[in-house]
């Protein structure tokens, strides 16, 4: 499929496709004319980078977990994935709601600035 298809197939501008490829995420190919060509998986692909971005994954992070969920134990990658981001999601909220109380005890002693 061409890129305006890829792109109306799954709801992502083509400048975004084309930055995907880029960085290794998507692969085409190219007709004599010029023009890319992506092969179907290309829309699962895609529709699995957009919701590995909505759970906070990084690009970086995609690069490097695509060919294990391409694999032939993709569930599996998938959810490890998923376990390790959900794990340092809890981590940062932890600190967060740290950070949140050392800011409510310095606001109840007069607004300090202090380490604790």
């Amino acid at each position: 499929m061409l890129i305006g298809e890829l792109a109306k197939a799954t709801g992502v501008r083509s400048e975004t496709l084309r930055f995907y490829e880029a960085r290794g995420l998507i692969a085409s190919r190219r007709r004599s004319n010029g023009y890319r060509e992506y092969p179907d998986e290309a829309a699962e692909a895609v529709r699995y980078i957009r919701v590995a971005r909505d759970f906070g994954f990084s690009l970086a992070e995609l690069v490097e977990s695509l060919p294990k969920v391409r694999g032939a134990d993709r569930a599996s990658a998938i959810r490890v994935m998923l376990e390790r981001k959900a794990n340092a999601i809890d981590a940062r909220i932890a600190e967060l709601n740290a950070v949140r109380e050392r800011l409510h005890d310095s606001l109840s002693g007069g607004c300090r600035l202090s380490t604790p």
